[in-house]
């Protein structure tokens, strides 16, 4: 299986994709290529691998037409199975007939990409976002990484494309790449897009909250499907009845002239007619639990094969659990109704309700608690434990508690690679070469014009120490730096424009916008002239990061060509309109400059930090720490991870130095006892911040280096990982065979470790698991033959391991492990 690194460009991602499935290839793709369990399929590349290429998590695997998976669904209308795999039977009868219809659609999709035949994907039969982003790669960068329509279409319309919920998904993506900066590539451009997107969405999505049925019956099918559905089958197609009224009489008719249907009338009416693609839907058991929150990803549509519930609309489920509702909600019960319309505010409460829930089941993790109790762990164990596996959750759940799909191994690395790049998560391997001058400081050559000398830099946990130490200064200091924040002149902006006391803003080219508003959303909303002309959105967060390139009127003044040097910086937008809002917020900072006597920097002190010497990093530091703390909150600071592999094959002593007596918990910057000292090269006080962790990682059968000494062992929390059987029982074999082997090799190999020298215990030893999963007899056969048998070897080497050896010098109960 091929792994892609963490660090990948989108480019070098996009090339690899090509180069295992290229074009040509995808017309004879066999159908243990397009789909397995192995990690390395066609569909797995598609979603996971190249998922930094553009998302399509989301919803069940039948997007992909025909699947491989462990665990069939069952009793699903309009779906087939085998017992090995899974499809749409629209595609076919047998597994041959179904994949031989999926294939070619996405050859044909691959094809007319690569000529730019966009719009015969429009009607192609295959999931919309799997087929787009099929599109994306074969298309040469003439298409975007954004595949599902209510997400372009909200893009486009950022980038000023009018209309764009009436275009086709052909139509969009050819006209947001008509308008694409030149200094962008498709990859940037994308990500560009839908994060402008959500912003907007954001603003306007309705809210529904909507009953799967009585009981949540029909809750596993929505999942499994991706939709949402209603009952009344009866009353058939939904859109034939253009009133209220006129579903109000079908009910009765088809279900008793004695009720009262007024409700469900309204229920199938705004299902149809009131429900719009981008809309959030929150489901519920009962009166009192949320179960799921997904967006409305398509129109209405009618289905007679769904039985109970033939009335659907596709759903992206992007939550899914119970969460009973608390005191957050104004009522102590949920509406009776299968659809009620709720407000922003109530979806913002379920949100608030979930992201609780999660970081309780983050804060009860005994890891989670040890390490923030100990502020640094070990994770001991045998080879193929899963040690580093662990180390990477363990990471997430200390850096986003709220994150919630810790069972989709997929999603968490993408968070995982999400904080590396954010340097919140930092990982290193300890060897016998590595020094204090690498991890904490040390001197480097730097040249200049009298030749090379060497200066004091930082190591890799000094920087990370120091990013970690900011992360817990409170919003809003400013004794750290004499720019005036960019927070402080959108608070003057906006209370102004609330009270009406600021009229407008003029362009460079001396167009007046008067009477702007304040949306719901705390941006700015301008009208245009005219009773026709449109309402223009501008964006604080993109103003920060306008503020941030151009700190003064100056700057602005000397922008030159104002469409080229604006979008360069937050891509496609109205760019008089974002001249002239920057134009008033830097009057705004330097008036206040003149008022209060302060000669201002330029550029944010954030800029400035990402730019300073760590000398000076540090020196700030002291200061704020002798200054009794009061502008440090590392109670709430973010958490920053440094993950240490292979911790007991360093020189500890040589490699942490001084930093043995400051990682203890009570010792850290921001507890009672602080304690700081002096590095030996900057001459800089030092001290590890409280919101600063190490994982680590040792290794328990490696007995060519030594163990820990009871220094460093006083001062970390120790996790073990052992080798597990139920890791192998839930596995996704590729059949029953390779199970079985795996399993009976797992067990003999368990029975050998009862044969221990008395100075080891078998926990320690015992080899994991991950040396017993396969894809294949062959695979596993390859394990057991240069794998585990010489593991097992070196144990009796090394006097671990106490097997008897023939005249041969060979171990018998070593060589006879089998399959059998």
């Amino acid at each position: 299986m091929q792994i892609m690194a963490d660090n990948t460009s989108p480019k070098d991602l996009y090339d690899s994709f090509l180069a295992k499935f290229p074009l040509e290839s995808l017309e004879t793709m066999p159908l243990e290529v397009y789909t397995n369990t192995n990690h390395d399929s066609f569909c797995y590349w598609l979603e996971s691998v190249a998922d930094r290429l553009g998302s399509i998590w989301g919803g069940s695997a039948y997007k992909f037409g025909i699947y491989k998976c462990a665990n069939l669904p069952v009793g699903m209308k309009g779906r087939m199975s085998d017992g090995e795999y899974a499809w749409y039977a629209k595609y076919g009868q047998t597994r041959d007939e179904a994949f031989s219809a999926v294939r070619r659609i996405v050859s044909d999709i691959a094809r007319y990409a690569a000529s730019g035949n966009f719009t015969a994907i429009d009607s192609i039969d295959l999931g919309t976002a799997v087929k787009w982003k099929i599109a994306f790669i074969y298309a040469d960068f003439q298409l975007v990484g954004v595949f599902k329509h209510v997400m372009l279409a909200a893009g486009a319309e950022s980038v000023g494309i009018d209309g764009s919920m009436k275009l086709s998904m052909s139509q969009l993506q050819q006209a947001v790449m008509a308008v694409k900066p030149a200094n962008l590539d498709v990859f940037e451009y994308g990500e560009m897009l839908w994060h402008e997107a959500n912003r907007i969405l954001s603003s306007r999505r309705n809210v529904w909250l909507y009953a799967p049925g009585e009981a949540a019956s029909n809750w596993e099918t929505d999942q499994s499907t991706s939709t949402m559905a209603l009952g009344w089958e009866a009353i058939d197609d939904l859109r034939q009845y253009k009133t209220k009224w006129d579903l109000t009489e079908i009910l009765a008719s088809e279900y008793g002239i004695d009720k009262d249907h007024s409700v469900s009338a309204k229920c199938c009416y705004d299902f149809v007619n009131s429900i719009q693609e981008g809309d959030i839907v929150i489901a519920k058991k009962g009166l009192r639990e949320i179960i799921g929150v997904g967006t409305v990803t398509s129109d209405y549509r009618y289905d007679e094969s769904q039985g109970e519930f033939p009335h659907i609309r596709d759903v992206e489920w992007d939550e899914v659990g119970t969460w009973p509702i608390d005191g957050r909600f104004r009522q102590k019960t949920l509406p009776q109704k299968t659809l009620t319309q709720k407000d922003y505010e109530f979806y913002s409460h379920v949100m608030a309700l979930i992201k609780s829930k999660r970081m309780e089941k983050n804060e009860s993790d005994p890891n989670i608690r040890l390490l923030k109790s100990k502020k640094q762990i070990v994770v001991q164990g045998a080879p193929g434990t899963g040690k580093t596996y662990l180390t990477a959750e363990l990471a997430v759940r200390l850096c986003s508690p709220d994150f919630g799909d810790f069972d989709n191994r997929g999603k968490l690395m993408n968070e995982y690679r999400r904080l590396i790049d954010e340097g919140r998560i930092a990982f290193t391997t300890f060897h016998q070469s590595l020094d204090y001058e690498e991890f904490v400081e040390g001197l480097r050559p730097v040249e200049g014009e009298a030749g090379v000398r060497f200066e004091p830099q930082a190591g890799m946990l000094l920087s990370m120490a120091t990013d970690a130490f900011f992360a817990a200064v409170k919003p809003g200091n400013h004794s750290l730096t004499d720019s005036i924040g960019f927070d402080d002149v959108e608070d003057s902006l906006v209370e102004d424009i609330k009270s009406n006391v600021f009229k407008g803003f003029t362009t460079k080219t001396g167009v007046k916008y008067g009477f702007p508003k304040i949306s719901g959303q705390g941006n700015i909303r301008i009208k245009g002239d005219g009773e026709s002309a449109p309402t223009y959105t501008v964006s604080f967060r993109r103003l920060r990061k306008l503020y941030d390139k151009f700190p003064s009127v100056k700057s602005l003044d000397e922008m030159g060509n104002i469409e080229s040097a604006i979008r360069g910086v937050i891509g496609g937008c109205n760019v008089p309109l974002y001249w002239a809002v920057l134009k008033e917020i830097l009057v705004r900072k330097e008036k206040h400059a003149q008022e209060v006597g302060v000669e201002y920097d330029a550029g944010s002190f954030r800029q400035e930090l990402g730019e300073m010497d760590y000398r000076k990093k540090l020196a700030l530091i002291d200061e704020l720490v002798q200054a009794d703390g009061a502008d440090l909150d590392f109670k709430n600071a973010d958490a920053y991870v440094m993950i240490v592999d292979e911790i007991n094959r360093g020189n500890i002593s040589k490699v942490m130095g001084e930093l043995i007596t400051l990682l203890e918990a009570d010792k850290r910057i921001g507890e009672t006892n602080a304690v700081t000292v002096t590095l030996p090269y900057s001459r800089m006080k030092f001290g590890v911040p409280s919101n600063l962790y190490i994982i680590a990682t040792m290794n328990t059968a490696d007995r060519s280096i030594g163990t820990l000494d009871y220094a460093i062992r006083r001062r970390f929390g120790f996790v073990s990982a052992l080798s597990d059987l139920n890791v192998i029982f839930k596995y996704p074999f590729p059949s029953a065979e390779v199970r079985d082997a795996a399993e009976s090799l797992f067990q003999q190999v368990e029975a050998l470790m009862s044969r221990l020298n008395g100075s080891f215990k078998k926990s320690d030893m015992m080899i994991g698991h991950s040396y017993f999963l396969a894809s294949s007899m062959d695979e596993l056969q390859m394990k057991l033959e240069y794998e585990i048998k010489p593991l097992l070897r070196e144990y009796c080497t090394d006097g671990i391991l106490m097997l008897d050896r023939n005249d041969n010098g060979e171990y018998p109960d070593i060589d006879n492990l089998s399959f059998d």
